[in-house]
């Protein structure tokens, strides 16, 4: 956005020439160059020419117009054919200029109010050709204020509208059409309002950020521990009737603990064997005599706060 400092607009019907106060001239034809408007930051000037049929003469002005008054006007330039005025005219040019600039204060900026300033007496033509130098500034102002008015109208608009993000486009479509010159009759107030109203809109259309899931908590180890212990059982007994020991002594489970024999060394005495959970062994009747060594696995499932586990031990079975 542009940077406008001012509030107001200075409409110049302005040509480089003469500053009066100063004796500084340049020549006529520097003056008579055809209308034109430049535009800064924060002032427009519109360049018009208008003659003082007296003697000549070109005559320029800068009107600064503040909430639709005439704010001031200044005489900047008047030079006659060879570039200057006549050193003999000078007093009697700066009290005219003096004159005419206070009477244009606080007059409305329109053709018709500016043809209604009075001129100044026994200088007519010099008077008329700064109304004419005024009133040109004027309708510049006023054809520019004009073209600009629609996209101002249409920023305005945006808060009383029912679909405010086609209201805030339409805004800017017209905004953006404008010319950099007419741009600048768009205030820093309604500019800002536009923009607003599009960083609100661009909010509400961007997806809303869902928040991060929290990080899982990293578990603690499983307190398993297990101890296989040596297991001896008598081969007469067995004839009878199945026998039962303790095998394992099992410790600081976190969650549900299973056991699971994995291998017996003597593969066709395999089915003989069974373990239970809390460590105690089963063994069949009928096993012979000898030494059987059982793989055994513990496994403990975990909590919400520990790790699974898994122990592997042997465990040594000797039948006499």
């Amino acid at each position: 956005m542009k940077n406008k400092a001012k509030s107001s607009l200075i409409i110049g019907v302005v040509a480089v020439t003469m500053l009066a106060l100063s004796g500084i001239a340049v020549p006529v034809a520097a003056i008579a160059a055809s209308d034109s408007q430049t535009v800064s930051s924060d002032w427009v000037e519109v360049r018009h020419i208008e003659e003082d049929y007296d003697y000549d003469w070109e005559v320029a002005s800068n009107v600064t117009v503040v909430n639709g008054e005439i704010d001031h006007v200044r005489i900047v330039a008047h030079a006659d054919e060879g570039g200057a005025v006549p050193p003999m005219h000078q007093p009697y040019y700066n009290s005219q200029k003096i004159i005419m600039e206070g009477n244009f204060e606080g007059v409305l900026a329109t053709p018709e109010a500016v043809d209604e300033v009075d001129t100044v007496s026994g200088a007519t033509h010099t008077s008329v050709a700064i109304k004419k130098a005024t009133r040109n500034a004027v309708e510049k102002w006023l054809a520019n204020m004009a073209s600009a008015k629609g996209a101002i109208d249409a920023i305005n608009a945006i808060s009383t509208a029912s679909d405010k993000a086609a209201a805030v486009a339409a805004a800017r479509a017209a905004y953006d059409a404008l010319d950099s010159k007419l741009q600048d009759y768009v205030s820093v107030k309604e500019l800002q309002l536009l923009e607003t109203a599009e960083a609100e809109i661009a909010a509400e259309a961007a997806p809303a950020v869902q928040p991060a899931a929290p990080a899982a908590a990293a578990k603690a180890a499983n307190g398993l521990s297990v101890k296989a212990k040596k297991v001896t059982l008598k081969a007469k007994k067995l004839k009878k009737k199945a026998q039962k020991a303790s095998a394992l002594t099992i410790k600081g489970a976190n969650g549900k603990v299973t056991v699971k024999i994995v291998k017996v060394n003597k593969k066709k005495f395999a089915k003989k064997f069974k373990i239970a959970a809390n460590g105690k062994l089963t063994v069949a009747k009928k096993v012979k005599k000898g030494t059987y060594k059982l793989t055994v696995k513990v496994s403990a499932a975990g909590d919400a706060a520990h790790e699974a586990a898994d122990k592997t031990v042997t465990v040594t079975v000797k039948v006499k």
